[in-house]
């Protein structure tokens, strides 16, 4: 399913979402987040058909700031990754490609960061491995 056939039913994105963007600190902060990023188009200065946000919760309450999330950008036209359980490729796509939009503290940004890139340098062997395998048991298939 692609982007345009998701969000059909539902409303477009708010106007001034570029505003309401720039608010979401203010209500990660009360959410108790530690670390928010946007990716994708709106990261890119693009406007796209969705907002993409990641966040690191300071607690187990994620259902919460999505309903807030929801609330605050007045559109379910967003994706919203809980960074605690996102794959591992995942996240590290999203440090990579990112825009920091609210951060408790430098220090924890740093530590999560660090944390996902050494794991993610760490697995890259058997990634590479994995790789290797899936093509040539494509290979094998399929000539």
């Amino acid at each position: 399913m692609g982007i345009k056939e998701r969000w059909r039913r539902t409303r477009p994105l708010p106007e001034d979402i570029e505003s309401r963007i720039r608010g979401l600190p203010r209500l990660f902060e009360e959410k108790g987040v530690l670390l928010a990023y946007l990716f994708g188009s709106f990261a890119r200065g693009k406007r796209g058909m969705d907002v993409d946000l990641a966040v690191l919760p300071g607690r187990e309450n994620f259902p919460e700031i999505w309903e807030a999330v929801l609330d605050y950008l007045g559109s379910e036209r967003f994706d919203l990754v809980n960074l605690k359980s996102a794959p591992l490729w995942f996240q590290f796509e999203i440090i990579r490609t990112r825009k920091v939009i609210y951060r408790r503290s430098i220090d924890i940004e740093n530590d999560y960061e660090l944390r996902v890139v050494k794991i993610y340098q760490d697995r890259e062997p058997v990634r590479r491995r994995q790789h290797e395998i899936f093509k040539e048991r494509l290979r094998t298939r399929w000539s």
